[in-house]
């Protein structure tokens, strides 16, 4: 007897070791996933929350995220360093908020720097992939691995007392806008950047402190803005913004080749359906702006286009040699873009 029951005890311990290994292999993935926009925002919805499906549908739930939007994680300006440290897997980086790690990222907030949503983020992508100039020496030192990126349309000018035609009409205006090349930019065309945060932009504007902003159409709506601008810009191009989609580069290699490549597709899919969603997001808002606000836009010709491109091109000038002068390839990483452009449509 007492050799039965040792016989049942080994059994029974040789099941629940059994037991605890498929347990272990069977423990799903957790990444941590964090974003500074609010949940509902399109830069998450067809982002962070689109790669997240995917992922998980891919991989059969081996992967599962936690995701925290709105910046619950840390500001725009030092959650880069969390994705560093590792206390945060996955980051949606807003690029230019963090310009003292990640200077070279400006390239995609240059003025008359393409046509289109999607030409943008598709050509970056091309500085951004595993063998990108901008990943290899920005991206890659800082254990960052980028995969995907998502840009709006161009910015245009937004304005609620002035319209908009010519440059001469650029001449003193105060316009809400980020530091570096934006301001440049304006400065460049006549007009006055003011920085502040969002949320001041409709007081201000009331109060007639500003007499207006850039930025992307489709964004207008999700800022209220509709009732206290009345005009606006088509092809000025007067700059942009840029997201990167990181993962800490140890926990990358550490992931198995499956989820790897499921990755890499999500990315791809949330690069291509955020462009196309700006893109088709930024008409529909200028036909509803025009339909049911009663704003005026006004379509630059072609010849004032190649003088507002011509001017601008200063400011491209002038932001790659500040990288040079700092010990940044600017000028190398300008030409990259530039060639990029020309080779996406």
């Amino acid at each position: 007897m007492s050799y039965k029951r040792h016989l049942f005890g080994n059994i029974l311990g040789a099941l629940a070791l059994s037991a605890v290994t498929i347990s272990v292999q069977a423990a799903p993935i957790v990444l941590k996933v964090a974003s500074p926009w609010p949940e509902k925002h399109p830069a998450n919805i067809y982002g962070p929350e689109l790669f997240i499906k995917e992922v998980t549908d891919a991989t059969h739930g081996e992967v599962k995220f936690e995701f925290y939007p709105s910046g619950q994680l840390g500001k725009p300006e030092t959650a880069l360093q969390l994705v560093q440290s590792g206390g945060v897997d996955l980051l949606l980086a807003a690029a230019p908020y963090t310009p003292d790690k990640l200077p070279l990222s400006e390239v995609g907030v240059l003025p008359s720097m393409g046509h289109s949503a999607c030409q943008i983020s598709n050509s970056l992508w091309k500085l951004l992939g595993p063998d990108g100039i901008w990943t290899k020496v920005e991206y890659a030192p800082l254990g960052l691995r980028p995969l995907y990126n998502g840009s709006p349309p161009p910015y245009e000018v937004m304005t609620s007392r002035k319209r908009v035609m010519r440059l001469a009409d650029m001449k003193g205006l105060r316009l809400k806008a980020a530091g570096g090349p934006e301001a440049d930019a304006l400065r460049t065309l006549g007009a006055v950047p003011v920085q502040m945060n969002s949320v001041d932009v409709y007081q201000s504007v009331e109060r007639g402190v500003l007499d207006g902003r850039i930025g992307p159409y489709a964004s207008v709506p999700a800022l209220h803005e509709e009732k206290i601008f009345h005009y606006g810009t088509v092809g000025a191009a007067v700059g942009d913004f840029v997201a990167v989609f990181v993962i800490n580069e140890e926990k990358w290699k550490s992931l198995p080749k499956n989820v790897q490549t499921a990755m890499e597709h999500a990315g791809w899919s949330a690069q291509e359906k955020s462009c196309n969603f700006w893109d088709e997001a930024g008409q529909k808002a200028i036909h509803q702006l025009s339909e049911k606000e009663g704003w005026k836009f006004y379509h630059l010709t072609e010849e004032q286009k190649t003088r507002w491109i011509e001017l601008l091109k200063k400011v491209q000038k002038k932001w790659a040699n500040g990288m040079d002068q700092a010990g940044k390839p600017g000028t190398k990483v300008l030409e990259a873009m530039k060639a990029a452009l020309r080779e996406t449509h």
